[in-house]
């Protein structure tokens, strides 16, 4: 890894972005406006497929739902 983890940071995936910033880990000065606080966005996407080309993309013991054993 070329890069070393900051002690006592949260870090969000990839970790390579480094600390995440947010209310908890503000820099030093700065402060965060809590009118604008929590904004959240949310995506979802439906797809037709068929069941068993998608079996092999799921962990063990899941299945597609509608799909018969």
């Amino acid at each position: 890894m070329s890069y070393r983890f900051e002690a006592g940071r949260i870090y969000r995936m990839p970790t390579h972005f480094g600390p995440a910033p947010g209310p908890r880990q503000m820099p030093a000065g700065v402060g965060g406006d809590q009118t604008k606080s929590p904004r959240r966005l949310s995506v979802a996407a439906s797809f037709l497929t068929e069941g068993k080309p998608l079996e092999r993309h799921l962990p063990e013991g899941f299945s597609p739902v509608g799909a018969t054993p």
